[in-house]
């Protein structure tokens, strides 16, 4: 049935033949608008993994009609692209494949090409048969056993206005982000009601400065009415009046793009904030300009009267919706809905749900049907995909604003296509009229120009880490299929590949880029201990978790950076570290839980308890005390505080960091090197809401801690 390798010729070789090349007039193809469906343009794959006799890994597929070839291609997740030559070429009748060559632990992602022929009728001249051929693609990341991925720096960016007032929501959202190992900064932003040039280069410039503190920042959640940039001149609807600048977040997360504003000359008399002309602070570029490295989402429920409930509400009810879900909640959240008002319209735009809702509960979760009825209860639906014919606040055969706003919609991520509302930053948009809904909805995107992809959450990923995949992939790149490619379809004309809005700055997502497929949280680590056994060893030590499967551990060595140090899961509780040093050691203990899907088995993390050990190399030996001293003054502070450092010696690369009650780090100071003596440091409280706080000094490898109350 199948070969190890496609030894013939290689795939990309045989992709090369049809890209550039009309169709030979052999047979007489039918027009895509008459034959081809979305569910054709998707290999709706899902895999069984195993670890005895051998590791492997099962892929199964529902057979097609008219099925010719099945082509399976293998990378590790972390490679850029796949490998030309594909580990397997499988015949008309195959719907499985089983890779023996793999390894326990490793995240592994499988790409696969069906080509698909079959006769669809006969032309009514000539008699001749019809036949309908397309190239289905289908993706997937599995694993067995697969390392925990464990989360980096998250970004919230709250709408200055409305933060005290959901000082309670937000609170509890840092929880449950720390809860899921995220690291926390936060900072109060303007409010932008409509565009300001001046607050996207704020918004711009604040998160370069995160960035540049903590290489680490993964996320970008923006709370409540944060300036929205404008960028481009694109219609990636296609309708000529809604040619100009779309709202493009996706600009905040591309930290090395460089943006221009001297080039595009466009004015949209229909819609104002689409026009584009130089010097008015929206960017020339309609695909990013480098690589979206940062995930942004948008929490923004601003101009929606529709839903006849306050800004304010909506964002306390979805911080609500949030938490619930996190928690586990919302339980039972399963399966997909794919409501498909395009049909065999030729991009096949619904190909997106028909490749990925089967990799979280399998192919039998996965439906078709009109939105609103299937949506309505009490069962929650994991994924729900919508399209159809659109305006700013309509989906053709999906409904329209007033819908989201007084229908429930059972669903936590939701995806819609049509035309204009993908143009988000208007009044009652689709968009966010799905996450503004209740009880469930958290996402959103407008999901078909282009496609997404989405079959890392499956093992683990964040929303926000699929997005920003979307947002770089290229479909086609020069003569050669990308990484990531929604179909190839077939005409009287030719090949094509449905590739409209490839890196186009209009992907964005609607809600919160931190959330999983999965809720519930992982219990967390107790009673850890660290002793240090001369002459470089560290015994670390924990109490057994229930409801805990294995741990990892991270190590930092004095303010240096956090590295993994268990090359595998451990399922003891008990590990010795060897290291030479002269300072403080971090250690980091992650509780994960091993969750098995419809593409594998990984590892999740939660929150890591976090203790630090003095380390000295000499026998019997004490580390000697830092010399210098440090206060913070005054103590209780209102609007104005210091600290003061007593040195004895210059003090090198110092930095002062303010830390709140839930652990998360608010600020850092850079200070560079502080001269002998009595030096101060400015610390800004004025912004800090009422509490206790600690200021934690670190210089070379030493770092102290000081408690500071803030009172105004």
């Amino acid at each position: 049935m199948f070969g190890h390798h496609y030894s013939a010729v290689t795939f990309m070789t045989s992709v090369k033949q049809f890209l550039p090349a009309l169709l030979i007039c052999v047979l007489v193809f039918a027009s895509t608008g008459l034959a081809q469906q979305p569910v054709d343009f998707a290999v709706a794959v899902t895999a069984s993994v195993s670890s005895q006799p051998q590791p492997s890994i099962t892929l199964s597929w529902p057979l097609s009609k008219g099925q010719q070839t099945v082509i399976v291609q293998r990378k590790l997740k972390s490679e850029k692209s796949f490998p030309d030559v594909a580990i397997a070429s499988l015949d008309s009748t195959a719907t499985s494949f089983t890779d023996t060559t793999v390894e326990e632990g490793v995240s592994y992602e499988y790409r696969l090409v069906r080509d698909i022929m079959r006769q669809v009728g006969v032309d009514s001249i000539t008699g001749a048969p019809l036949y309908m051929r397309c190239w289905g693609f289908g993706y997937i990341n599995s694993g067995i056993k697969v390392m925990p991925i464990l989360r980096n720096r998250v970004l919230i960016l709250v709408d200055s206005t409305l933060a005290d007032k959901l000082r309670s929501e937000l609170s509890q959202f840092q929880q449950d982000l720390i809860a899921e190992g995220w690291t926390i900064s936060q900072k109060l932003v303007p409010r932008s009601d409509t565009f300001s040039a001046k607050d996207v280069q704020y918004i711009r410039d604040v998160i370069s400065d995160v960035r540049t503190v903590n290489a680490d920042l993964e996320a970008v959640v923006m709370v409540g009415r944060v300036a929205v940039p404008y960028a481009g001149n694109l219609a990636p609807d296609a309708h000529p009046d809604h040619e100009g600048a779309w709202p493009a977040d996706g600009i905040y997360g591309d930290a090395i793009g460089f943006y221009t504003d001297n080039r595009v000359n466009k004015v949209n008399p229909g819609r104002a904030e689409l026009t584009n002309i130089p010097g008015d602070g929206k960017f020339d570029q309609s695909i990013f300009s480098g690589t979206v490295s940062i995930a942004v989402g948008r929490i923004d429920f601003y101009n929606m009267p529709e839903f006849k409930t306050a800004e304010l509400e909506l964002l306390k009810q979805y911080f609500t919706k949030n938490h619930n879900f996190r928690a586990g909640t919302i339980k039972d959240v399963t399966g997909g809905l794919i409501a498909d008002n395009f049909g065999s319209y030729g991009e096949g735009f619904a190909s997106s749900a028909w490749r990925t809702f089967q990799l979280y509960s399998g192919n039998d979760g996965v439906k078709a049907g009109k939105w609103f009825n299937e949506l309505k209860g009490p069962q929650y639906t994991l994924w729900a995909y919508g399209c159809g014919g659109g305006t700013y606040k309509s989906a053709g055969g999906i409904g329209n604003t007033a819908d989201f706003a007084t229908s429930p919609v059972y669903a936590i991520h939701t995806q819609l296509f049509g035309s204009y509302f993908g143009d988000w930053d208007t009044r009652d948009n689709l968009l966010r009229a799905s996450i503004a809904s209740s009880p469930s909805a958290l996402t959103c995107g407008w999901v078909g120009r282009p496609a997404w992809y989405t079959h890392h959450m499956a093992l683990g990923e964040t929303i926000g880490y699929s997005v920003r995949l979307s947002q770089n992939n290229q479909s086609v790149v020069g003569t050669q299929l990308g990484t990531y490619v929604p179909n190839l379809f077939f005409t009287t004309g030719g090949a094509g590949i449905a590739s409209v809005g490839d890196r186009g700055v209009h992907i964005a997502l609607m809600g919160d880029p931190t959330l999983k497929a999965f809720g519930g949280h992982v219990p967390g680590v107790v009673d850890v201990t660290l002793e240090p056994r001369y002459p470089h060893f560290i015994d670390i030590g924990w109490k057994p978790t229930a409801g805990v499967d294995a741990y990892v551990i991270t190590r930092r060595v004095g303010i240096g950076p956090w590295e993994l140090i268990t090359s595998q899961p451990l399922t003891t509780n008990q590990f010795t570290d060897s290291l030479v040093n002269e300072g403080d050691v971090f250690y980091k203990i992650y509780p994960c839980t091993l969750r098995t899907t419809a593409s594998g088995s990984f590892y999740d993390p939660g929150k890591p308890t976090m203790q630090s050990v003095r380390t000295t190399g000499v026998a019997g030996g004490e580390l000697p005390h830092t010399a210098y001293s440090c206060t913070v003054a005054p103590n209780p502070a209102t609007n104005n505080a210091a600290v003061v450092v007593n040195t004895a010696n210059i003090l090198h690369n110092v930095t002062v960091t303010i830390i709140n009650e839930l652990g998360i780090e608010l600020s850092t100071i850079r200070c560079g090197d502080l001269a002998q003596g009595v030096q101060t440091i400015e610390l800004p409280v004025s912004n800090l809401v009422s509490g206790r706080y600690t200021i934690c000094i670190r210089s070379a490898g030493t770092v102290q801690c000081k408690p500071m109350i803030v009172m105004h």
